[in-house]
């Protein structure tokens, strides 16, 4: 409950104490609490952004975990497939979240197998697979309904969100959106953050700026008190950069472009990262500073061709026509022609 509230100081307490109270007991419910409180304690270093921790912690714990034990499995499967997808490992990703969504089903885990279902939504969404977002977002969704798990309609609700977002329907995307602030700002859920972010997003797209910025600093002033997750501050201040490059204020976006891409960097998020340095090299191309602007670019596209992320890699390959076309450079028309290829396959999915 803690951590769901952002509450992350007291969380750790409360672990610390739940840690203590079985150490060195035998019994096999003790065991089971043990383990669940090393994996709310992994969990914690990835809501600070901290993945090379939470990975080696998960890791640890996976090891320790028995083939029969499907209910511990799934736990830190998912766990782990989270993780993975923060880094860029899509295909660890989707094969943590694919032995955490059979581990939960073969013990009738109805709630976890849900939440194995959204994230493997939320892969699929990252790599360009609509129908299959859709699809797997819809299945989580059908069981949270069945459940009344009205937190997770929420997190459903946030991801169909950011998915109509990105397709460009924005006006159903803001709906969703809304009604997944409005459970968890009822519920007083740091997830909250994230429905404030996206939200931000589809108004800035929208070209709706004043209310796509008091969203992503709503944002960024939750996650700054705690109450939201590490891992979106980068995703937010790269979107208040967008914003600050609709108003063709190079500095501001180039501060804000800064900040996000340092917040990736430190937490290895590899495709954060990539985003940043498009959305900074943007920033360097509106102040005139065409040189950087295009090592930034050039830079985000290599990591984004690293990872499977066709809609991220198309919005860099357009920046980089955007960039060589103000040089009169020929070499936009091909680099153009690679954004719409790719931004066509998603839009296609």
């Amino acid at each position: 409950m803690d951590e769901a509230r952002g509450e992350l100081s007291a969380a750790r307490a409360r672990l610390a104490q739940a840690r203590a109270l079985v150490a060195g007991r035998e019994e096999s419910a003790a065991r089971v609490v043990a383990i669940t409180v090393r994996r709310d304690e992994a969990w914690l270093w990835y809501r600070d952004g901290q993945y090379d921790t939470a990975i080696a912690r998960l890791t640890e714990l996976l090891d320790a975990v028995a083939p029969d034990e499907h209910a511990l499995m799934g736990l830190v499967r998912n766990a782990l497939g989270v993780v993975s997808y923060g880094r860029g490992d899509y295909e660890t990703a989707a094969l943590h979240y694919r032995r955490a969504l059979a581990a939960k089903e073969a013990v009738g885990d109805e709630a976890g197998a849900a939440s194995a279902c959204n994230n493997l939504g939320i892969l699929a969404q990252k790599q360009g697979d609509v129908r299959g977002a859709v699809s797997w977002y819809q299945r989580a969704q059908r069981s949270f309904v069945k459940r009344g798990d009205r937190a997770g309609l929420a997190r459903a609700y946030n991801n169909l969100g950011a998915l109509y977002g990105e397709l460009g329907a924005y006006d159903k995307a803001a709906k969703y959106l809304e009604e997944s602030i409005r459970i968890r700002s009822r519920a007083g859920h740091g997830g909250v953050a994230l429905g404030y972010a996206n939200l931000g997003e589809v108004r800035l797209k929208q070209g709706r700026l004043s209310e796509a910025r008091a969203h992503l600093e709503k944002a960024i002033g939750l996650c700054r008190e705690g109450r939201g997750p590490g891992y979106l501050l980068p995703d937010a201040w790269r979107m208040l950069a967008e914003l600050h490059l609709q108003l063709d204020d190079a500095a501001a976006a180039a501060e804000a472009a800064g900040e996000a891409l340092t917040l990736a960097r430190d937490s290895g998020d590899r495709p954060r990262e990539g985003v940043a340095l498009r959305v900074l090299g943007e920033a360097c191309d509106l102040a005139g500073e065409s040189a950087a602007a295009g090592l930034q670019i050039d830079e985000a596209i290599e990591v984004l061709e690293a990872l499977e992320q066709p809609l991220e890699l198309g919005r860099a390959y357009a920046a980089r026509a955007r960039h060589l076309e103000r040089l009169g450079d020929a070499a936009a028309a091909t680099a153009q022609a690679r954004a719409d290829a790719l931004l066509a396959a998603v839009r296609d999915a």
